[in-house]
């Protein structure tokens, strides 16, 4: 049985050499053709690959610019608000201080007037 097994092997690839260089034959052309169409298509599909990363590389660069303008926007903003959130405090604090002013002198009018 072993003999077998053995003598299959060599007439199995035998078998499929002659196969081989039947389908060579019969196919060797269409699969030249096929063969420069898939490298056809490589060679475009690595050039459509290279575009494709140009641009989003490129579409990177311009988000981080425009997120770098955006955050400056945002800071000149937040401290032209802050300056006048200051001033406006400041009014306040002037308004309160004739305030205090203004009660001082009453209380000095009241004194020279009970006096």
């Amino acid at each position: 049985m072993a003999k077998n097994n053995n003598e299959s092997a060599p007439q199995g690839q035998a078998g499929l050499e002659e196969v081989n260089a039947i389908r060579n034959i019969l196919f060797g052309s269409q699969m030249k053709t096929y063969e420069i169409k898939f490298d056809e298509l490589k060679a475009k599909l690595d050039e459509v690959q290279a575009q494709l990363a140009a641009s989003v590389k490129s579409l990177d660069e311009r988000v981080v610019a425009d997120m770098g303008a955006m955050e400056e926007r945002l800071v000149k903003q937040h401290d032209k608000d802050h300056a006048s959130l200051l001033a406006e405090i400041q009014k306040l604090n002037e308004q309160k201080a004739d305030r205090v002013a203004l009660g001082k002198m009453l209380i000095q009018i009241g004194e020279k007037l009970s006096s």
